[in-house]
């Protein structure tokens, strides 16, 4: 998938609407800044009055700062988990080109909000369980990098150190593989949040580095902050109409199964953007003027 090729159908869906897409985008990122800022005001207002040592803001040894850091995520996740969901839901009905749903009507819906406060809790449990390799290998390299000793522990600092990037890497690619977890919520609502949860992944399997050419492209744009708000909207739209194509040819695949009558088929075909947004392609010259086409 090209990215030259995604964003002019970016700009194009987000014509005429960019101001309220982006608004909506936006508040997901301006709920976790004021969550996060009112967790660093009360640190600093701890300190200040002496209840708390700059020390135990790092190592957790006192009560306090784990407890504030406890319920100041249960709050970010409340919040900012519908807002995601929101989000989500409007670019994907602005990909399949459906009437648009009121942003308070999908955050006012309980089942929604219990969706995306699951959707979140999965999304935090797989990505804590893939950075424990990480957790463990890059403690086991720094601690034998910090001791020294022959030239063979030498050699298994390195390959700590290696096995650490590699574990680094795999938690990455988690993690942007349940990026497309909302989007697929919104596209199919019946369906579980942790079955959602692994068919993201199946389906951004060899696609993952979509976002990050989107997230490159748009990084230029995102460093003059006056810019953020065009950038991630930009990022999060090429994100959901990578992951409307897919689910297209995913159902495409499937039906081609059905009608069959056999088991699993090749890989679907890969749809182009004109064929996913339902653009009729271009004649044949040779057709439309009447002759013959060349064989």
């Amino acid at each position: 998938m090209k990215i030259r090729e995604l964003l002019p159908f970016v700009r194009k869906m987000l014509r005429g609407r960019l101001p309220v897409t982006m608004s909506i985008c936006m508040l997901p990122l301006l709920a976790e800044l004021s969550f996060r800022s009112a967790e660093a005001a009360v640190y600093s207002l701890m300190l200040y009055f002496g209840r708390l040592r700059p020390a135990e803001l790092f190592s957790g040894s006192g009560t306090f700062q784990p407890a504030v850091s406890a319920v100041s995520m249960l709050l970010r996740m409340t919040v900012t988990a519908p807002l995601i969901y929101g989000a989500a839901v409007r670019l994907t009905e602005l990909c399949s080109e459906e009437s648009l749903t009121p942003l308070g009507d999908v955050l006012v819906s309980r089942r929604n909000f219990r969706r995306s406060l699951t959707a979140e809790l999965i999304k935090r449990v797989l990505g804590l369980a893939a950075l424990l390799p990480a957790a463990f290998f890059g403690t086991a390299a720094w601690r034998m990098l910090m001791s020294g000793g022959t030239a063979g522990d030498l050699f298994m600092t390195v390959h700590a150190f290696v096995l650490t990037a590699v574990s680094l890497g795999m938690w990455a690619a988690l993690r942007i593989g349940l990026s497309a977890l909302p989007y697929l919520m919104a596209a199919y609502p019946e369906r579980s949040v942790l079955r959602l949860a692994f068919t993201a992944m199946r389906l951004t399997r060899g696609r993952k580095m979509v976002l990050v050419k989107l997230a490159a492209a748009e990084l230029p744009l995102a460093l003059t902050v006056a810019g953020l708000p065009f950038a991630l909207t930009r990022i999060m739209a090429g994100w959901a109409l990578c992951i409307s194509i897919t689910v297209k040819e995913e159902e495409y695949n499937e039906r081609d199964k059905a009608q069959a009558g056999v088991g699993k088929t090749g890989d679907p075909p890969e749809l182009s953007y004109e064929t996913a947004w339902g653009i009729p392609a271009a004649p044949d010259p040779a057709q439309a003027a009447g002759g013959r086409p060349d064989l």
